[in-house]
């Protein structure tokens, strides 16, 4: 059986990173016996100039047909794609991992940095419409259900402002309902796969695993108590789980003191988009961090990194292309599941191994630039040929 994938480079760096990605996917198909079918629709910045429109739909028509996508960073036509790909085609699940290794701390604050940030990637204040707020309460009505707004922006607006933009977010039980079942379901898998430290992170285990929620309750009491009631609901059926929730304010404060405590957080749109980040950092680098966009029932996927196009980097082969790898093994894992097909499974496993592999080595040179910082590192092209050296070899188990 032969998968189908849409490329998309995207801008920047995206095309190297690309590039160094697919180097690595050809050695695991050799080795694992599958075969992925690449159809290529580039997308972005650059597009947009050229036909007006960031999205063509080329590639729209091509994500339709294939099995996933893997796609590159691109520039100021994120909006674009979020319309286009995970708002179209209800990719609501949102998974951005965190690892950290022994040879990249620092910058990671610590070596043993293994969590997930589960994003709800449908709704929220992502899913929004922004408004002239003048406008807006002239049109509002007196009575009803919208009063509460009218009364908030008259308030806001009784003095000149200047221009004043009203943004809205919707939060609803089915958003949050299938967010936070899916949020433990991927804890339970990460207890199977011995990926979860359980609770506590240390001393003797009191529970197998941990989901975290972050939320705003004590600010958004309506929408973010819907959150939190489909999370306690959930929580409910997983008695060998420990599950809590935190303030935002209080968990950047908690991730900055315990990075090593954590193993599901699970969050909304836009709190997910910005701790991620945050994680991401504190893991050794944005460049490393992935994201995937899918929603498992209908098994459509995109996967991609979080960090941006990097124009200022492009052609110098400094782009750290560990962020896109962790995307296509995202993929693959994906893929895997969703087909059950163990070739896929055990190939992002070896991905993943030959990856802590190399950035566990305590030799600068056979590490990428980028994570180093040493005149003597890999290139983003070497990167992808040395990571594709270990997976041939198995340089882990020598």
């Amino acid at each position: 059986m032969s998968y189908k994938i849409l490329i998309i480079e995207g801008d920047g760096i995206g095309p190297e990173v690309m590039d160094s990605t697919l180097t690595v996917l050809s050695a695991l198909q050799e080795k694992h016996g599958f075969s992925l079918e690449y159809e290529k629709e580039n997308c972005g910045d650059e597009v947009k100039e050229r036909t007006g429109t960031a999205v063509p739909d080329a590639a729209i028509d091509a994500f339709k047909k294939a099995d996933s996508a893997l796609k590159g960073p691109v520039g100021e036509t994120v909006a674009d794609f979020i319309a286009a790909f995970r708002q179209a085609f209800d990719l609501y699940v949102n998974i951005r991992p965190a690892f950290s290794y022994p040879a990249i701390c620092p910058p990671a604050l610590r070596p043993d940095i293994n969590f997930v940030i589960i994003r709800e990637n449908s709704e929220g204040f992502y899913k929004t419409a922004e408004l002239d707020a003048n406008a807006a309460l002239e049109e509002l009505p007196e009575g009803g259900e919208l009063a509460k707004l009218k009364d908030s922006l008259e308030s806001i607006l009784a003095e000149d402002t200047g221009e004043a933009i009203l943004s809205t977010g919707v939060f609803t039980q089915k958003g949050g309902e299938r967010i936070m079942r899916f949020a433990f379901e991927y804890e339970q898998m990460r207890v199977e796969q011995g990926l979860s430290r359980g609770y506590p992170a240390w001393g003797e285990k009191e529970k197998a695993g941990y989901v975290r929620l972050v939320h705003k309750k004590n600010i958004y009491r309506r929408a973010h108590e819907i959150y939190e009631r489909e999370f306690l609901k959930e929580a409910a059926g997983y008695p060998d789980f420990h599950a809590d929730t935190r303030y935002i304010d209080a968990m950047c404060i908690d991730l900055l003191r315990w990075p090593h405590a954590y193993s599901t957080i699970v969050t909304t749109n836009m709190f997910g988009d910005i701790l991620s980040d945050l994680t991401g950092q504190m893991a050794g680098g944005i460049g490393m961090t992935a994201g995937t966009n899918f929603n498992p029932e209908t098994r459509k996927g995109m996967f991609e990194p979080t960090h941006g196009s990097a124009p200022d980097i492009v052609g110098t082969g400094k782009a750290d292309p560990i962020g896109m790898y962790h995307s296509a093994r995202m993929m693959l894992e994906f893929l895997g599941l969703a087909n059950d097909d163990d070739r896929l499974k055990d190939a992002a496993l070896d991905f993943n191994k030959a990856i802590e592999f190399m950035l566990s080595s305590d030799k600068p040179e056979n590490m990428p630039l980028e994570v180093n910082g040493h005149e003597k590192g890999l290139n983003t092209h070497d990167v992808g040929e040395r990571i594709a050296e270990i997976i041939t070899t198995q340089a882990w188990e020598q």
